[in-house]
């Protein structure tokens, strides 16, 4: 009918009701005498009473997991709470580098380490022991995708960088406490060297073939994470 029809059209009427912030509220005005106690009343009502319904059974849950207590004792400000939650809401690519793996056809994998700088080397064989040449540039540091992805990651604004960070991660926030499993750049082989890079979000990996140029490389990040749907907490 005409009525549903124009309901659908203006969305959902909206029903207002007069609340009594204090006893006797509705007789009382608000004055330059009251003015503060009123704001005081209104923000307790918004941000307790009013979504109260949903706030308690969530803080309920919360609590089973983490007791008042406990939260109490640990002194925890609200920022650090966020952050323990959420994570740090400002990329800092020295900081994504030191929870980084490197995984290149030879079966290597460089890490630097998180606590001290340092950087270890752990080697894995191939199921055919076959050795990589000397001359060629292992997967890690110093080779030139690897060069190329985190002077891309310096070059993006927060936003394109949070964007691509949550395209293979998850997530478009870093862990305070940092990654586990460690973010992992994988060498693609035999991938095309225009093709898309490929995430795999459980393992914090993402696979990148060896571009042409860090401009096409850059291009095609930006293409992949834009165009893509992750999922996050916050």
């Amino acid at each position: 009918d005409k009525d549903k029809d124009k309901e659908e059209e203006e969305g959902p009427r909206v029903e207002y009701k007069e609340v009594a912030l204090c006893p006797n509220g509705k007789n009382l005005d608000v004055t330059n005498t009251n003015k503060e106690k009123y704001v005081r009343l209104l923000v307790r009502w918004k941000t307790h009473y009013a979504v109260s319904a949903i706030l308690d059974p969530f803080l309920q849950g919360f609590y089973e997991l983490i007791p008042l207590t406990l939260l109490r004792e640990c002194e925890l400000t609200t920022k650090e709470l966020l952050a323990m939650l959420n994570g740090k809401p400002r990329i800092d690519v020295d900081d994504l580098r030191a929870y980084c793996i490197y995984q290149g056809r030879g079966g290597k994998q460089r890490r630097v380490s998180a606590m001290d700088g340092e950087e270890e080397e752990v080697e894995e064989n191939d199921d055919d022991g076959v050795e990589e040449e000397d001359e060629e540039i292992p997967f890690g540091d110093n080779h030139e995708t690897v060069v190329w992805f985190w002077q891309c990651m310096r070059d993006f604004n927060q936003e394109d960088a949070r964007t691509v960070l949550s395209f293979f991660t998850g997530s478009s926030r870093v862990p305070v406490d940092g990654y586990e499993p460690a973010l992992n750049l994988t060498e693609g082989i035999d991938m095309e060297d225009d093709a898309l890079p490929k995430a795999h979000t459980c393992f914090n990996q993402i696979v990148l073939p060896k571009y042409s140029s860090m401009a096409l490389m850059s291009k095609q990040l930006l293409f992949a994470a834009t165009e893509s749907q992750g999922f996050q907490f916050g």
